[in-house]
């Protein structure tokens, strides 16, 4: 499934998205702000291309990690996400029935031509949706190339409130969805199920406690995975996916 996370910053999408890919049990994560923490000692960090080629995607191959992140540090990030995105086509190829969570994370990071290389097209064409998913976070829904944005699964929306940005979402997610993106306050989001052209709305419901939403994980330095570790909300349960455990995807 192809999930786009779009919002302001300061919503919550990268947050999100990092919940999200983590309920997968083999996860890549590029990660080009440096903001997102391994989860021990069977993740691997890695900010090079020659280290993600040779050490840290034989590494999950081989079952040796669960998770990649993948952070470089390049003003020009058009090469690293090509690299990763080769690398992901021959997962697709080697494995095309093992389950793979992908998240890229701040995709207007790439410039704006080189956000859909031919290979990334394929990846995402060819990949099987019941065990491959890929979260992609952006600000705007521009940020994203039309030709990813017409074969995505769900759209989970923030905030939004520019023009042009109501204008896209309302020609895909309907003129409802558009209208209650502008009203949304604090971490509450919507998700356009595109096959099922259904809308569901989660509001910002924090934990009395501890003023965290359950989906919260800690951003910046090591993460301790936060499975289980939570109670359930009860009007989180709209989304299907086959890749992960349905019933935990925001538990």
């Amino acid at each position: 499934m192809i999930w786009l996370i779009i919002g302001r910053r300061q919503r919550g999408k990268t947050t999100l998205a990092t919940y999200m890919t983590r309920k997968s049990p083999q996860r890549v994560i590029f990660d080009p702000r440096g903001m997102i923490g391994s989860t021990g000692p069977r993740a691997l960090r890695v900010e090079t291309t020659r280290d993600l080629i040779d050490k840290a995607m034989p590494a999950l191959a081989d079952h040796e990690i669960d998770e990649v992140v993948y952070a470089p540090h390049d003003d020009d990030l058009t090469r690293p996400f090509t690299v990763l995105a080769g690398e992901l086509k021959t997962w697709v190829s080697t494995y095309p029935t093992r389950p793979l969570g992908v998240l890229i994370d701040e995709l207007s990071f790439i410039e704006q031509s080189r956000r859909d290389p031919p290979v990334m097209r394929r990846v995402l064409r060819s990949c099987e949706p019941a065990v491959f998913d890929v979260f992609i976070t952006c600000h705007r829904p521009a940020d994203i190339p039309t030709n990813t944005r017409s074969v995505a699964d769900y759209w989970i929306l923030f905030h939004c409130t520019q023009e042009h940005d109501l204008e896209v979402v309302k020609e895909r997610c309907g003129s409802r969805a558009a209208t209650m993106v502008q009203g949304l306050t604090g971490r509450s989001f919507i998700v356009w199920d595109d096959a099922q052209g259904k809308m569901t709305a989660y509001p910002d419901t924090p934990d009395p406690t501890t003023g965290r939403n359950t989906w919260y994980v800690e951003l910046r330095g090591t993460i301790t995975p936060s499975r289980g570790s939570v109670k359930p909300l009860a009007d989180l349960s709209g989304i299907a996916q086959n890749s992960v455990d349905t019933g935990k995807l925001f538990q």
